[in-house]
């Protein structure tokens, strides 16, 4: 496959298959392909990173590293339903300008529709605060932090989330 292609296959994959590879310790070939499509550019102040509860491994000086690509959304409003569960993790991640990403708006101006960015593999977030929002008051006080015009009913009874896990972060190493 050429880069575009693998581009096409990760968007468009809840479990992409790169990312199975990389974290299993496959030998993921394309993942050299994949890397072609990084640049420096400019990024967004804050992108958001969502992921099951159980894919959260934050080390004992609070890092947080993952092998596989982190997809991420500057979007956090159309991000929303995309995760299945009653609990979601968030990770809002505090950028730098410019850094290596994929934004993949440059590639694929019409299939990017939640303002997603790539980050490098391995990419290191020191994880800087964690706070847990239960209920309608939680959901409530979670959508004034990341700024989300969805509603706190919203995120209960048409996502039914019952517990959201935000974790601020920044970017240490990339």
């Amino acid at each position: 496959m050429n880069e575009l292609e693998l581009l096409k296959e990760y968007i468009t994959s809840s479990e992409p298959r790169l990312n199975y590879e990389l974290r299993s310790g496959e030998n993921c070939e394309d993942a050299v392909i994949f890397d072609r499509l990084f640049s420096v550019g400019e990024v967004p102040t804050t992108l958001y990173r969502f992921l099951p509860d159980e894919n959260m491994q934050i080390s004992e000086d609070n890092i947080f590293c993952d092998s596989a690509y982190l997809s991420c959304t500057s979007d956090i409003d159309k991000y929303w339903g995309r995760t299945n569960g009653e609990k979601l993790t968030c990770i809002m991640i505090k950028t730098h300008s410019p850094m290596s990403r994929v934004d993949i708006n440059s590639f694929l101006p019409n299939q990017n529709d939640e303002g997603e960015y790539i980050l490098p593999r391995n990419s290191r977030l020191r994880i800087t605060k964690h706070q847990c929002f239960e209920g309608i008051h939680g959901f409530e006080k979670f959508i004034d932090i990341v700024g989300s015009f969805e509603n706190a009913n919203t995120l209960s009874d048409i996502y039914h989330y019952h517990k959201i896990d935000l974790y601020t972060a920044e970017i240490i190493q990339i």
